[in-house]
């Protein structure tokens, strides 16, 4: 029930946001490495199956040169915890940023909430296009609203 009203609440938030103007996309000279927390994630991949239960685990950015960032994801598979490094290439486009050679695209934009953002990806996935949304954020406050 909590996971529903986030994905509604994250939706309207984002609605509200365009109808008001565009959100600024992360700018140049903004730094965001440190630990973050995934607080809401929506998907318009369709699902047929149950989830099962999934741990959230905090992840690192740390900045590279030229604007790219290096992002690790901690998670459970099988009962071990796995991770995962990639770099997120800074493109020409403002707030663009590129992985997996091309194949996720994402844009990151500030919101005018302190130490929050919006990440965006358009992820080529067995040749189909997968959009997500995630908010982010900085404190902890895993399981409140």
């Amino acid at each position: 029930m909590k996971s529903l009203l986030l994905t509604v609440t994250l939706f309207i938030l984002v609605t509200g946001l365009r109808a008001q103007d565009d959100l600024p996309f992360l700018s140049e000279d903004k730094n965001v490495s440190g630990i973050w927390y995934r607080k809401v994630i929506v998907s318009d991949w369709n699902i047929t199956e149950p989830k099962s239960h999934v741990e959230e685990f905090p992840f690192v950015v740390r900045a590279l040169e030229k604007g790219s960032m290096e992002v690790t994801i901690f998670f459970m598979f099988e009962e071990n915890c796995q991770q995962i490094e990639f770099v997120l290439e800074k493109t020409k486009k403002p707030g663009q940023y590129s992985a997996f050679w091309g194949a996720n695209l994402m844009y990151i934009y500030e919101l005018p909430v302190m130490d929050h953002y919006i990440f965006y990806s358009e992820c080529r996935f067995l040749e189909q296009k997968v959009y997500t949304g995630e908010l982010i954020g900085a404190a902890c406050a895993v399981g409140k609203i």
